[in-house]
């Protein structure tokens, strides 16, 4: 699935609890929304994420 993010902010990931090792973190707000995309221009079936891989790859970063 490909998802649209609007309203929401970035700031310096800083502080003594950090969710990624990225410089950058995003910040949802009341108005942020996220919705499912219904736009072609991004391939749905171009690679094959197993639960596990996507577990490992979150808790990597």
């Amino acid at each position: 699935m490909v998802f649209t993010i609007s309203s929401f902010d970035f700031a310096c990931n800083s502080g003594s609890y950090r969710q990624s090792h990225n410089k950058y973190k995003l910040n949802f707000t009341i108005n942020t929304k996220v919705k499912i995309s219904k736009s072609s221009l991004v391939p749905t079936n171009m690679y094959s994420f197993t639960l596990h891989m996507m577990f490992s790859m979150i808790f990597r970063t």
